[in-house]
């Protein structure tokens, strides 16, 4: 793995949640299989009434679904390689 001075290395951003199969979850299929670069965004409460919102690019590098049981949840897992530059603004 190549470095020099000032190349950041890019991290992952790992998410979790519960699949119900909609649309917007079955997008991510289509992201992971074409390796498109996409943009993302985060918010958080910060101090106070203001919000932190972190914006930038990241691709999926993997996916998993499952367990599969009836009358249960199904969770999924997905990890967002970022890919560029990171926003940050607190308003």
């Amino acid at each position: 793995e190549e470095s020099i001075p000032g190349m950041l290395k890019p991290g992952t951003i790992e998410l979790t949640g519960n699949y119900t199969g909609d649309a917007s979850q079955q997008n991510i299929d289509v992201l992971a299989v074409a390796l498109t670069v996409f943009p993302w965004k985060i918010t958080a409460p910060a101090s106070g009434a203001t919000v932190l919102t972190i914006t930038g690019f990241g691709y999926i590098v993997k996916k998993e679904t499952g367990p599969f049981e009836p009358n249960k949840k199904s969770d999924f897992k997905v990890g967002v390689r970022v890919s560029g530059a990171i926003s940050y603004t607190v308003a």
